[in-house]
């Protein structure tokens, strides 16, 4: 079989295509990942509000102290995340229980100005009697 004279000029194509190719993949691999981190951090987030809220609830009528919601809520945040400020307000009726934390990156390569995420969640929950 005779070859064709193009089919020389062409032999590293393939491999120039890839290479044009691939940083845009792994930059969207990439940010695939990160963002399923922050997801998933913030899922978690929003648990440990929700468990604050919870168990200021329920202990209500223990008149439970702000320490142990503070706890109740610091051991459902994963060790990912930093810095917890935890706010609760509460009446008669309902508790309400802010959370907002710092995240860090799960790879740094999209972190321009600080390497830090700040997530935030809340929970209100009504006390039934």
């Amino acid at each position: 079989m005779k070859h064709l004279g193009w089919k020389k000029e062409e032999s590293g194509q393939s491999m120039v295509e890839f290479a044009l190719i691939l940083p845009i993949l792994l930059l969207l691999i990439v940010g695939i990942m990160e963002f399923s981190w922050l997801f998933h951090q913030q899922t978690q987030v929003t648990a440990a509000a929700r468990e604050g809220a919870r168990t200021r609830v329920v202990m209500m009528a223990e008149n439970v102290s702000k320490e142990k919601v503070d706890t109740a809520v610091a051991n459902s945040l994963p060790s990912s995340v930093s810095d917890p400020t935890i706010t609760i307000k509460y009446n008669e009726e309902e508790a309400t229980v802010y959370v907002e934390v710092e995240a860090s990156s799960l790879t740094g390569l999209f972190d321009v100005m600080d390497d830090l995420y700040t997530l935030s969640a809340s929970a209100t929950m009504r006390l039934e009697e």
